[in-house]
């Protein structure tokens, strides 16, 4: 795409956003505040959540609005998120929220950890069908307080339908020879849900190494009473992809298998009080060949899990005060050709003390944890929130969070790449401070953010070199801000604006060259449309403009239309429509322009 091209788009976005602040006095808000999210969280379990930081939902409804297929392709719809997806969409994909790494962001699934022991690039690696998601809470800002290891960047919780019934199906088909079916059953009786989702694809890939096949399947169910709730979920999801590029310029090829489960029992008390007991459970398999048409030049096996049971008490105090006592403990381990065998466990406890006043709204919460390396970890955060009116709220925090090295950080050894078992911890300190104005028509946030981490694990490699190397970097600065606003265009239309501006310093730099941490976006913009156009044609237009602070421009743009007939609903998408030419990793080029056709149909 032409420079032009970008800057007007660019151009364009940046008139929404100063138009939104121009109309300041009549702003309105669809992205759920703290009422919200303390009821939603209540059906939930543990609610991602914490005084003074913006935690963003995205609902179903406008999960249905922007006709997204997979988890990332939604995820990508808000500009603190960077999700790089390698290869053929839905073979693999890493998030970053403000600019963190790929390990740096802790996602769970109906609250509970689907953390990966091994390697971030698979967290995303989870039986759960987009179909089958009830809503995804999105925290941003570090939140190992009340969630422990890896949240440093923010964390990511899945919520599942505990409501579906009945019978659904999905066929979809697209350039580079994809093809695509699901289907669903659900049942209910006397407040207990159970559903079934199974889902198939494959693609010959959009370029040569990168096709890929799979199959998943996930179960949810629930059980309901007064005072008592039960939610459960399990899945499988086999995929085999074409990896050429994805970590090093080799031909590989890789086979991955994910088993995921995970139940959660609450039970109310009294009137003001709560239990919570959580189990989970995730292991993951991967079978790696460097150079696909040989074998035997390198081949890896690794086979990881991740165990953890956590009980939760939450009790309000006179109306006004509130406190989440909490304990946890983890278990990982792995078995693998090259890393070797090893076993770790993790044991935390946590709290939160809420007070609650006309004027302030204030929380401070600690955690221990003793590290899956007999580390000794203490954490703690504070955030206050003071409402300015009936439609103005102002918010500060700050905390402090962590993250252990994986074991491919400390253990991996290849021709491309080498861990380093001297490995130290990350730890970083954060701050933000945010202004929301709630009213009519429009909505507007804007965020400013900073956040200092020390022992920044990276890969680096010096001048000259071939081979990748895992290193602590001295200290890396982060800052930023963001803007998020949302305003009714026309009838049934709306338009939302979400703006990402950050930037990095580093000290003690390891390395010449860094191959995750040290190129984050630069300058993200969003801007999304969606309505309705005569004879009910649903339409959603999303463009994202993304500079690397050391990099290329890109501006994706995808556009789709959707009309249902009867019960079945057609959608029509056109991703990359400008046909832009960019690479989100080095020498693998992103998909050119591609179409799909998916036909759904609900009973």
């Amino acid at each position: 795409m032409s420079f032009i091209i970008k800057w007007t788009v660019s151009f364009l976005l940046s008139v929404l956003i100063l138009f939104f602040f121009n109309n300041f006095n009549s702003l309105c808000s669809d992205i759920p505040i703290m009422p919200e999210v303390l009821v939603t969280s209540q059906q939930s379990g543990r609610f991602v959540y914490s005084r003074g930081t913006e935690t963003v939902v995205l609902k179903r409804d406008e999960i249905t609005s922007l006709h997204a297929d997979t988890i990332p392709e939604l995820l990508n719809a808000l500009s603190s998120i960077d999700i790089l997806e390698r290869g053929t969409p839905g073979s693999q994909a890493d998030t970053s929220i403000r600019g963190s790494s790929n390990e740096g962001v802790l996602v769970l699934v109906n609250g509970t950890k689907i953390h990966d022991p091994q390697t971030g690039h698979f967290t995303l690696d989870m039986p759960v069908d987009l179909s089958a998601v009830e809503r995804i809470e999105v925290l941003r800002g570090g939140g190992s307080t009340m969630y422990g290891s890896t949240a440093v960047g923010g964390v990511i919780n899945i919520i599942t339908r505990n409501d579906f019934t009945g019978i659904n199906g999905k066929i979809s088909v697209g350039s580079f020879g994809t093809i695509e079916t699901a289907a669903g059953l659900g049942f209910s009786n006397n407040g207990s849900n159970i559903s079934c989702h199974i889902r198939n694809g494959k693609s010959d890939g959009y370029t040569q190494g990168t096709d890929l096949e799979y199959t998943g399947v996930d179960m949810l169910g629930s059980f309901h009473t007064e005072a008592s709730k039960i939610d459960w979920n399990a899945g499988l999801l086999n995929k085999q992809f074409g990896a050429a590029g994805f970590y090093s310029p080799y031909p590989s090829f890789e086979k991955t298998m994910t088993l995921l489960g995970g139940i959660t029992v609450q039970r109310v008390i009294n009137s003001h009080s709560i239990v919570r007991a959580r189990a989970g459970a995730r292991g993951h398999g991967d079978d790696f060949i460097l150079e696909r048409n040989n074998p035997d030049f390198y081949r890896n096996t690794h086979y990881n899990r991740s165990l953890v049971f956590s009980g939760e008490y939450a009790v309000a105090l006179g109306g006004k005060y509130s406190v989440v006592t909490g304990v946890e403990t983890e278990r990982t381990g792995i078995s693998s050709g090259n890393l070797g065998t090893h076993a770790d466990m993790n044991n935390a406890l946590y709290g939160e003390f809420t007070a609650d006043a006309k004027k302030a709204e204030v929380s401070v919460s600690l955690r221990y944890d003793r590290g899956f390396r007999k580390e000794n970890c203490f954490t703690q955060g504070a955030g206050i929130t003071v409402p300015l009116g009936i439609s103005d709220r102002f918010r500060l925090r700050a905390e402090k969070s962590f993250r252990s090295p994986t074991y491919t950080e400390l253990y991996y050894s290849s021709p491309a790449n080498r861990g380093n078992p001297a490995l130290k911890s990350e730890h970083a300190r954060s701050i933000e401070a945010g202004f929301e104005h709630a009213g009519s028509p429009i909505f507007l946030g804007i965020t400013m953010f900073a956040r200092e981490s020390t022992n920044v694990i990276d890969w680096i490699r010096g001048v000259g070199e071939t081979v990748w190397r895992a290193e602590n970097h001295g200290r890396v600065g982060t800052a930023g801000v963001e803007m998020n606003a949302r305003t009714s265009i026309a009838q049934n239309w709306v338009c939302r604006v979400s703006a990402m501006f950050l930037n990095q310093s580093v000290k003690q730099k390891k390395g010449v060259e860094s191959k995750y941490v040290l190129n984050p976006p630069g300058r993200t913009v969003t801007g999304i449309v969606t309505g309705v156009l005569p004879a009910e044609v649903h339409c959603s237009f999303m463009v994202r403009y993304e500079e690397k602070l050391h990099g290329d421009i890109q501006v994706p743009v995808t556009v789709s239309c959707s009309r249902v007939v009867k019960k079945i609903k057609a959608v029509v998408s056109v991703h990359n429509a400008l046909n832009d030419r960019y690479e989100e990793i080095p020498d693998l080029p992103a998909p050119e322009r591609w179409y799909t056709l998916r036909l759904e149909y609900n009973q």
